[in-house]
């Protein structure tokens, strides 16, 4: 690819049932220019949703791209998302990503807890492996605070 200003045009189309219910999925299809090439995309994912205190979603695309003089390339992505809110100062969250073109692992895991009005705990742990090798090429443990101080 040359270096250089690029334009894109897209199509997308959608076509989603509601998130309201307790099941729901969704199906997706773009298409248009990528960097002087043409992508296609399609994907799709389901949520159950069995409680107010649980969910989980499972997701997955295929990217089909072409660009001139570099060949073609399919990156297929698939992801999964667990959410328990135990109350509603208590939140965790999980999300798993697999990359089909890197064989790369993705994780994170966050906990939140809301100490106080306006006021948080953040506990972020993330961690990306290569699959092919076995080794870890990230991994990380974050902490953040905030308080609300008013005067």
């Amino acid at each position: 690819m040359e270096p250089g200003d690029y334009t894109f045009r897209e199509v997308e189309g959608t076509v989603q049932s509601s998130r309201a219910r307790a099941f729901s999925a969704s199906l997706r299809a773009a298409g248009g220019g990528f960097y002087g090439g043409e992508r296609l995309s399609l994907g799709g994912g389901i949520l159950w949703r069995p409680s107010a205190h649980l969910l989980l979603r499972g997701e997955a695309d295929r990217n089909r791209i072409e660009i001139p003089g570099a060949g073609a390339l399919t990156a297929d992505i698939y992801g999964l998302r667990a959410q328990v809110i135990p109350s509603t100062r208590l939140m965790t969250s999980a999300f798993i990503q697999y990359n089909g073109a890197t064989e790369e692992l993705i994780s994170n895991v966050r906990l939140n807890w809301i100490h106080a009005p306006l006021s948080d705990l953040f506990v972020v742990w993330t961690e990306r492996r290569h699959m092919a090798s076995g080794t870890t090429m990230e991994r990380a443990l974050s902490l953040k605070v905030t308080r609300l101080v008013s005067f």
